[in-house]
């Protein structure tokens, strides 16, 4: 049987997060999940969501779709998985990940690439829940420059933000505000270091990496896969993973 949602009214982020629970827990239902309905950000939900290799997105449901089931976000909330590795498991997570390498490649790069997520634009500092300061990310970035002082690091943000981005620039990061989100997320795919921020933004291409992924804790549980910030083996994973790098 076939299966489609509503898609979300939030962010594009946020829209392909949605898609892809609906996607998970259509497949653990026997269901072929066909995509979401929407019309917001409706051409960057498609333009990401055909990069990704994801059922695409639709405006309108044609006459067929009215005997699809549809899967609405209770149906795979967390009184259902009370684990996110129960809905995002391996089998599923390699699915996605070979729909992407069958149409994107990863860019060689004679360094270890760095992604570092900072959400900001629509997230103010007084939003304690969802915004990471910069001191955090200094920290992350400063540590990550004594294990591997050639890695080339990237920030993704936007250029609104109640923080200014100076001390990023003096750290010799590159500062890529405001750029394509397809461009973005192949990025932070392919990072060999991605550092998460609060946000589905983060989460999407979080969950296709298959390097080394810091998870800051959120709203959303940590995936298997993922390294928590808090872990007092972090730095010692990363140094086995950044050595291969070394002269």
């Amino acid at each position: 049987m076939k299966a489609y949602s509503h898609a979300s009214p939030d962010r594009t982020g946020s829209q392909i997060n949605e898609d892809i629970f609906a996607y998970a827990h259509a497949l653990k239902k026997g269901r072929d999940y066909v995509g979401s309905c929407g019309t917001i950000n409706f051409p960057n939900h498609y333009k990401l969501s055909k990069m990704l290799g994801l059922p695409l997105p639709f405006t309108k449901l044609p006459p067929g779709y009215a005997n699809y089931a549809e899967i609405k976000s209770e149906d795979y909330s967390r009184s259902v998985y009370p684990d996110p590795n129960m809905l995002i498991d391996h089998v599923f997570i390699k699915l996605l990940r070979d729909k992407f390498l069958s149409l994107v490649q990863a860019p060689p790069s004679p360094n270890p690439k760095v992604g570092v997520h900072i959400r900001r634009g629509d997230i103010k500092m007084d939003n304690l829940a969802r915004y990471v300061p910069n001191a955090y990310y200094v920290g992350m970035i400063q540590k990550i420059k004594e294990i591997s002082p050639n890695a080339e690091i990237a920030i993704y943000s936007e250029a609104h933000s109640s923080e200014n981005f100076n001390v990023f620039r003096e750290l010799g990061c590159k500062l890529l505000l405001d750029a394509d989100l397809e461009f973005t997320w192949k990025e932070m795919i392919f990072a060999d270091v991605l550092v998460m921020s609060k946000g589905s933004f983060a989460y999407v291409p979080a969950l296709y990496n298959q390097n080394f992924v810091i998870y800051h804790p959120a709203w959303y549980s940590k995936l298997d896969h993922w390294h928590s910030n808090d872990d007092p083996q972090l730095w010692k994973h990363l140094k086995s993973v950044l050595n291969r790098w070394l002269p």
